[in-house]
């Protein structure tokens, strides 16, 4: 259990332990279709340890509520992804990917280019000219407002609302 690449019986641990900080073990689900990270894992440096990975459950992507996860992202398309994460590199080809996918092999690639990564949260966007509107499952809304403190008297909404009401009347 030192090494973390040992592989140990699950009844060589004390799993009553109550203090998990001691117990020196880490668990992996080996991989394959019943990995519930599916056949691959994007892992990219992030302060949150969050990382992409494909999923069994594929039924997910036809949900319109998609909140179901634990904070690391779902991809519905993880070739796809893949396959843009590498492409510049000969040495994966999109057949060498769907390969690697598929087995049962465990095994990390580096990325030989900067690839940025950014995942924004929103709650409020412009689709098609529309203004959306979601649920704000993270709670994220009520402490930006917060932060930004009481609005102005005037915050120009009271204005805009008195120019439309006169342009109405006209």
């Amino acid at each position: 259990m030192g090494n973390c690449d040992e592989v140990v019986s699950a009844t060589s641990v004390y799993w009553n332990d109550n203090d998990t900080k001691k117990m020196d073990v880490r668990v992996r689900q080996v991989p394959g279709d019943d990995n519930a990270l599916g056949h691959v894992k994007f892992v990219f440096p992030n302060k949150f340890n969050i990382y992409m990975h494909d999923t069994p459950a594929r039924s997910l992507f036809a949900k319109n509520e998609r909140s179901g996860s634990h904070g690391c992202i779902r991809l519905e398309h993880p070739e796809e992804f893949a396959e843009f994460v590498l492409a510049g590199d000969p040495a994966w080809t999109p057949d060498r990917i769907r390969e690697a996918m598929a087995s049962d092999t465990n095994r990390s690639v580096a990325v030989k280019r900067r690839l940025p990564v950014y995942i924004i949260y929103l709650t409020a966007f412009v689709r098609d000219g529309q203004l959306q509107f979601r649920d704000d499952v993270y709670g994220t809304d009520a402490r930006a407002a917060a932060r930004l403190g009481t609005p102005a008297a005037d915050s120009g909404l009271d204005s805009a609302k008195r120019v439309l009401k006169g342009s109405l009347k006209s």
